[in-house]
């Protein structure tokens, strides 16, 4: 004869088990999660709607660079934005206006983040007239020795005219490696 186990008896093993579960349940919800900075004390700050404050630097940090080609030949390497000296910058926009040029041709722009044209291009912009925007959302850094150019390679011999801006914020040298 086969003998079971009463409702009862699984009832009251269930809720002692769930009497030694408990505490340890309870300890991990009520642990305190914090975000702080490099310094290990300076604790993140969060609204009443649980939404992080944040900041990506002060205004006073902030830098707007423009340049522009015209002409109907390719350029030569132009100088776009170079960061200050002792210190390196964040690029967190490009923006451009395009007057005249033939994308059609192969008539492009071509951004790099060094001072001398090189590889790797960063950005292209085909030259079609219109105004266009490029964002960074994790930024682009350039480092405090480097900086931002371009060139325009002018397939077609048209005209071609483009003005660029650029837009960031500075940061220490050092926090760029």
């Amino acid at each position: 004869m086969k003998r079971s186990i009463p409702t009862g008896a699984w009832i009251a093993g269930g809720l002692i088990v769930a009497a030694m579960l408990a505490p340890g349940i309870a300890y991990a919800t009520a642990t305190v999660t914090q975000i702080v900075g490099t310094n290990g004390t300076t604790v993140a700050q969060v609204s009443k709607e649980r939404q992080l404050f944040v900041a990506p630097s002060d205004p006073s940090n902030s830098v707007t660079f423009e340049a522009g080609y015209a002409g109907t030949a390719s350029s030569s390497c132009t100088s776009l934005a170079t960061p200050p000296s002792g210190k390196a910058m964040v690029i967190t926009d490009l923006r451009y206006t395009v007057d005249a040029g033939s994308a059609a041709s192969g008539d492009t722009a071509w951004i790099s983040a060094n001072t001398g044209c090189g590889a790797p291009a960063v950005a292209e912009i085909l030259l079609t007239p219109g105004n266009g925007e490029m964002q960074f959302p994790a930024g682009l850094a350039i480092h405090a020795t480097s900086g931002l150019s371009f060139h325009v390679v002018d397939s077609s011999g048209q005209q071609d005219s483009v003005d660029l801006y650029v837009d960031g914020y500075t940061v220490p040298a050092t926090a760029l490696p």
